[in-house]
């Protein structure tokens, strides 16, 4: 199996900002993507400049945390209460048309500050795969068109996926695909990889690097809270991945 490991949240915050960059010197991931609106963005944008891994970034754009770029978003019930995304917009749900215009504008403000810090982008995903609504995928390519973001992460098709869920994530990927906008064949996790690695291809694994309360660097698990991480050793994850 052909793999690259990506890690998401790149400016999110310092503690797994740093993370993200000794795993990048210890060979544990390739790439990784870069959060717009993440607190550490700018502390991010100023490390990274000494790294080779100033050549290897990709966006992750957000809608469903933290705090956005626009203020026209934050009034929005859709994404926001109280002026801060909420982790909980439904994906499945058409947006009216001056909903779509905040995302664009959001999304626009937010692919402008990754270029503004000089960075190139080979791909583009999003906070909690934000990117795969089928209502919000077209705000989100039409942004990219704009910036000449070349590809996509497709949805996760490796490991327990049910099969409701199979059909929906393959007619995205099935799209992406055919559009030629696809970053890797496949997607998952580390432990989905273990579970049922994909044969052929490319797969990408989607990793949260981070340090744990001993500061031993970890793939971050669950969402919060941020200052007190836990997860599997990083070093051992990979490993097991290459075998």
């Amino acid at each position: 199996m052909k793999t690259v490991v990506n890690a998401d949240d790149f400016g999110w915050s310092e503690s797994c900002t740093k993370a993200i960059l000794s795993a990048f010197e210890a060979g544990y991931i390739q790439t990784t993507t870069m959060i717009a609106p993440g607190a550490y963005f700018e502390e991010a944008a100023e490390l990274v400049q000494q790294s080779p891994l100033k050549d290897c970034l990709g966006i992750h754009f957000d809608l469903t945390e933290g705090t956005p770029l626009t203020d026209g978003i934050k009034s929005d019930p859709f994404f926001c209460e109280n002026g801060q995304f909420h982790l909980h917009p439904q994906r499945y749900k058409p947006l009216s048309r001056e909903t779509k215009k905040r995302v664009y504008e959001e999304l626009k403000a937010q692919a402008q500050r990754f270029f503004d810090a000089g960075f190139s982008c080979h791909h583009a995903d999003s906070h909690h795969h934000i990117h795969t609504s089928p209502f919000i995928f077209p705000i989100v390519r039409d942004v990219a068109k704009e910036f000449g973001i070349p590809a996509f992460r497709i949805t996760r098709d490796i490991g327990a996926v049910s099969f409701p869920k199979r059909l929906l994530k393959g007619l995205f990927n099935a799209r992406l695909k055919r559009l030629g906008l696809a970053y890797t064949d496949h997607l998952g996790s580390f432990a989905d990889a273990a579970l049922a690695p994909a044969s052929g291809g490319v797969t990408e694994i989607m990793c949260h690097p981070d340090f744990d309360g001993t500061g031993a660097l970890v793939d971050r698990s669950g969402e919060a809270p941020y200052d007190a991480p836990f997860g599997e050793e990083l070093k051992k994850l990979v490993e097991k991945l290459h075998g």
